[in-house]
């Protein structure tokens, strides 16, 4: 017994033998889509924390900034003129007057040199200061110390450093001060 199919039921199998893989996914895609569902109810939602990332960022960016602005400050060095400035009006008169004795022209030679230095009229400094002539040896080494703070002022700091370096090796009142500028340059 034979039996033949239909023409039209045999074209109806081979275009559905022709979509078995459509029939394939479709039934892959139910399966995971089940599977899913049933894991939503058991797999917890984990949440990122959105504000602890920019916070962390922010921090982050503060540091570079600080960090970029100390290095800046680092290449630049110390403000000369501010050093010259903050060290000459720490420095007292060397006046020993109590009231019965003048004031030596050395001590007023000083004296303006000091306030010439501090109206940042360098070139009258350095000359007052060349002009005077000291005999004792402190100061001589005061003659020193004014000068090397009137070079660091005008920005010769190889001629201050020297001066300065004089100072800070004496016994006088300036040494400690000196040594510390000598540091700071």
């Amino acid at each position: 017994m034979s039996e033949e199919l239909d023409p039209r039921m045999e074209a109806f199998f081979q275009e559905a033998k022709g979509r078995e893989d459509v029939y394939r996914f479709r039934q892959v895609l139910r399966s995971v889509a089940a599977d899913v569902e049933s894991r939503e109810a058991e797999t917890p939602v984990i949440s990122i924390n959105r504000k602890r990332i920019w916070s962390g960022l922010a921090i982050a960016a503060s540091v570079a900034l600080l960090v970029t602005v100390g290095i800046v400050q680092f290449w630049q060095g110390p403000d000369m003129n501010e050093l010259a400035m903050t060290y000459t009006e720490a420095t007292v008169s060397m006046t020993r007057s109590d009231g019965s004795e003048q004031v030596s022209p050395l001590e007023l030679a000083f004296d303006e040199a000091r306030t010439l230095i501090l109206a940042g009229r360098t070139d009258q400094a350095i000359k007052t200061i060349e002009a005077s002539e000291p005999v004792a040896p402190c100061e001589v080494v005061r003659k020193h110390w004014l000068l090397g703070l009137a070079y660091l002022l005008d920005e010769r700091l190889d001629d201050a450093k020297h001066e300065i370096q004089t100072v800070a090796n004496s016994g006088c009142q300036d040494k400690e001060a000196a040594g510390r500028l000598l540091k700071e340059v």
